[in-house]
């Protein structure tokens, strides 16, 4: 869910920025992005102290998660939430560079602070510790480098439609909500049905995240491009690109799985995971699939065409329908799986090949209008 929160304010913000950079009104930008990390910092701040207060009173917990920790993950949310915005500017603005590094950053400065507070025996409060600066450091880090871009104006008044950013936030909630259930659902619902049998699938979905991991660079890319182009034509051939990068990119994988799945299985995994080779061949046209659709879907969100993102609630529902009447073995549910990612694809594409034109016109004829 988080991740399905995370895409939907990238998108929306990314929407949202791209369309004042258009017309060229770059402070409107820049106060939209103070305005949105004031908003989560005072709301962040706001539930942290409540949480604190009440937490002082009576002892909360989910699970194994300490009211302490809960109290953490709010911080971390807030930071992050942050930390999304200024990305989402980034991507609006096409500083893809700036991006990368910012991420690069993140990581490798929570391993570097990690390492030595672990070794000095910290622990769990160490790993904590380091996702809290390093989280700090690389906002500060992405305030720097969209300097001459971001402007500190709350004063500036922006032109803003909440019913229309409430209706497209939600319909981009549904679309990824569909296709995070797609690829999370089997693997929840093994681990119900067939628990002795659910590490194997984790093993699956594993090799699985590699291939769509392998599209990630393209994702990153491919929204903002088609977000900010400037017709209709361009809109369509990015599109094709994408599709057809996303293709090359996961078939090669799944190729590479194909030739020598042993060695692949022993390498990401172990020997012990030897018995799921048999199941690659249908989970990995399954995993080709979905990823064809994510960014079919992707890409007709960010041109306010939301159709494809009910047409994957939908297919989720399928999917779960589908594994509860058939979860004999791992095969049934992979098999189940496979069947779901057919038929969204087959829609998908369907609608890509009836509708792309059509879309893309009304979305870029949308963006020559004044900004409401």
């Amino acid at each position: 869910m988080i991740n399905v929160l995370t895409i939907l304010i990238t998108i929306q913000l990314i929407k949202q920025f791209a369309r004042y950079i258009s017309k060229k009104k770059y402070s409107s930008a820049s106060a939209l992005v103070n305005k949105s990390n004031f908003f989560v910092i005072i709301v962040g701040i706001a539930i942290l102290v409540s949480f604190l207060l009440i937490s002082n009173s009576i002892h909360i917990a989910i699970g194994s998660v300490s009211s302490e920790n809960l109290a953490i993950i709010i911080l971390l949310s807030i930071l992050g939430l942050s930390i999304t915005i200024h990305k989402s500017f980034m991507k609006a603005n096409l500083l893809f560079m700036a991006f990368a590094l910012n991420s690069v950053f993140q990581q490798a400065t929570k391993l570097i602070l990690s390492i030595p507070l672990l070794i000095l025996g910290f622990m769990l409060n160490g790993v904590i510790w380091s996702l809290i600066i390093s989280s700090i450091l690389a906002l500060a880090y992405s305030i720097w480098q969209l300097r001459g871009r971001l402007f500190f104006n709350l004063s500036e008044k922006i032109n803003f439609n909440a019913k229309t950013f409430t209706k497209e936030s939600f319909s981009t909630m549904i679309g990824f909500l569909g296709l995070t259930s797609i690829i999370s659902a089997d693997l929840i619902l093994t681990q119900y049905y067939l628990a002795q049998q659910a590490g194997l699938y984790a093993g699956l979905a594993i090799l699985g995240k590699g291939m769509i991991l392998t599209t990630f660079p393209l994702n990153t890319v491919f929204l903002p491009l088609v977000i900010n182009a400037k017709s209709n034509i361009v809109g369509v051939k990015l599109f094709k690109i994408a599709v057809s990068g996303a293709f090359v990119l996961v078939l090669s994988v799944f190729v590479i799985y194909l030739l020598i799945p042993k060695q692949i299985v022993v390498i990401a995994l172990s020997s012990s995971y030897l018995e799921i080779i048999p199941l690659i061949p249908a989970y990995g046209m399954s995993i080709l699939l979905y990823t064809i659709s994510y960014i079919i879907v992707s890409g007709f969100i960010a041109m306010d065409e939301f159709t494809p993102g009910y047409v994957s609630l939908l297919v989720a529902i399928l999917q779960v329908v589908g594994i509860f009447y058939f979860h004999s073995n791992l095969s049934d549910i992979v098999n189940v799986s496979l069947f779901a990612n057919i038929v969204l694809a087959v829609c998908l594409i369907a609608f890509t090949l009836t509708k792309l034109p059509a879309a893309t016109k009304k979305y870029y004829d949308k963006k020559l209008l004044p900004i409401e």
